[in-house]
């Protein structure tokens, strides 16, 4: 049964968009030796409905897929880790684990053995210590300045404990519809 073997859970990144991780059972986790990706890529020409809505900047400035080898039921730190694969190369990666040592953090919100599973686009994920640390930041801001920044991962958790909704007025850079400026700029000063 290939649910039981593998699990695909998918969420949006500010960057990098469509995201996938592929998490193998624990059973099978204990089995595996190799792991190899096959992916098509669709070349940026035959994605013209793209173009209507994203600027073309996003797509001049690289094609290709972004791999992260993660720890289970983490959300990828994509920014920091990882490796970008560009189509029509070859890109080979060998490694090989002589050591593990699990350090623990210091006590906090952010520790290891503190972080919370957070609902991510409808997934839920272990938040790296870095990620909780931008997802506690992501709150203030959310409570101080009543806006959001996308380059920060959004808790859907936290964000139901609030009025707020999830949609582009929220974000701190989006002009406000009603063309406020100063609205727009003490949201830009707050944060």
């Amino acid at each position: 049964d290939r649910a039981a073997v593998i699990r695909v859970k998918k969420y949006i990144d500010h960057k990098y968009f469509n995201c996938y991780t592929i998490e193998p059972s624990r059973e099978q986790s204990q089995k595996m030796t190799q792991l190899r990706v096959l992916v098509k890529l669709v070349p940026q020409d035959q994605i013209p409905a793209a173009y209507l809505s994203f600027s073309s900047d996003t797509f001049q400035r690289g094609e290709g897929v972004k791999l992260v080898l993660h720890e289970e039921s983490t959300l990828p730190d994509i920014e920091l880790e990882g490796i970008s694969l560009q189509p029509g190369r070859m890109n080979e990666i060998n490694f090989k684990v002589i050591k593990t040592i699990k350090l623990k953090l210091p006590n906090s919100d952010c520790s290891l053995d503190n972080v919370p599973r957070h609902d991510y686009y409808g997934e839920k994920f272990l938040f790296s210590p870095n990620q909780c640390i931008k997802a506690l930041e992501q709150w203030n801001i959310l409570q101080n300045c009543q806006c959001l920044l996308l380059n920060f991962p959004i808790s859907f958790d936290q964000l139901r404990g609030t009025n707020k909704s999830l949609d582009s007025s929220q974000f701190c850079v989006r002009l406000p519809n009603d063309r406020n400026f100063n609205q727009f700029t003490s949201r830009i000063e707050c944060c």
